[in-house]
This record gives C-alpha cells, sequence and structure tokens, in this order.
C-alpha cells in the first residue's frame, strides 16, 4: 500500500478530492489484499483437505486392489491344489494298479494245488486240519504253504490275507 503524503490544511479542493480518491483507492487495496489472503487461506484449507481425502482414496484402493489381487489368486491357488490332488490320486491309483498287477502276476506262479490250499490259510485253518480237509498228509500241505509264501512274498499271515482279499480268493 503507498503512503499518502499528508496535505497542508489550505490545500485546494480538487487536491484534497484527489488525495481522498487516493486514500478510498488505498483503502479498497487493503480491502482486496486482505480479502485475497482470506482467499488464499481458504485455497489452502481446500487444497490440505482434498488432499487429505486424496491420500484417504488412495490407501482405500490400494487395499481394494491387494483384496482384489488375494480374490483373483484364491481360484488359480484351489486349482493348483486340486490339480496336484487329482495327480497325487491318480500316482496311488496308477501304483495300487501295479501293485494288483503285480500280486496277479504273483498269484498267476501258484500251481492249482496251491491255489486250492492258499483260501484255508487265509482263513486261519490249521496245516493239520487243511490236510483232513483236502485228503492229503499234513507235510505236504506245509510244503505248501511254503511255496505259497515263497511264491507271494508277504510280510506277514495279515499281508496275505491283504493280498488274497485283493485278488478277491474265496
Amino acid at each position: 500500500m503507498k503512503s499518502v503524503p499528508a496535505l497542508p490544511f489550505f490545500a485546494s479542493p480538487s487536491a484534497r478530492n484527489a488525495a481522498a480518491n487516493q486514500a478510498a483507492i488505498g483503502l479498497e487495496e487493503a480491502r482486496l489484499r486482505t480479502e485475497q489472503l482470506r482467499i488464499a487461506k481458504d485455497l489452502d484449507l481446500k487444497v490440505a483437505q482434498q488432499s487429505k481425502a486424496h491420500v484417504n482414496v488412495s490407501d482405500e484402493l490400494q487395499k481394494e486392489n491387494a483384496q482384489r489381487r488375494v480374490a483373483e489368486e484364491a481360484p488359480l491357488l484351489a486349482e493348483s491344489r486340486l490339480a496336484h490332488a487329482a495327480q497325487v490320486a491318480g500316482e496311488a491309483e496308477r501304483a495300487k494298479q501295479s501293485g494288483l498287477a503285480e500280486r496277479q502276476k504273483r498269484y498267476a506262479r501258484l500251481t492249482p494245488r496251491e491255489r486250492e490250499v492258499l483260501p484255508f490259510v487265509v482263513a486261519g485253518m490249521l496245516s493239520k486240519q487243511t490236510a483232513a480237509e483236502l485228503g492229503t498228509s499234513e507235510m505236504t500241505i506245509r510244503v505248501h504253504r511254503g511255496q505259497i509264501r515263497r511264491k507271494m512274498r508277504p510280510q506277514s499271515l495279515a499281508d496275505l490275507i491283504r493280498m488274497a482279499d485283493n485278488l478277491q480268493v474265496k
């Protein structure tokens, strides 16, 4: 704001009018400057509020994007786990079939008489009982039982029973 020089009391009316006009202009400039400062403060406040709102929205968008990525990856992860489970199940089935095929080969090596003795062994009958049932000697049944164990290669009697069950030996 410009400083207005003091006018002597005896100055002419036009000089006084000019001085009054200058004073009025100075006051108006001061008022406008004050208004500009107030508006600038308001704008700064609004910019700060908008910036804070922008940060909040940005944070929310980041959270939503993270949730979306998790949601998009979930089916892929589930699909991957399902594929792995299917692969494991397939391998288990192949192993089971392979084991069954191996047991069938071993069973095929048994003689007809050994195949006839096997159900008695699986039923838990003693050699003496089996011999009486088949009309042969106990020693012959013991030899057949030994041959069955050698050819079928069970880990135990329970394993032989499982093998016979899988082969559906009756």
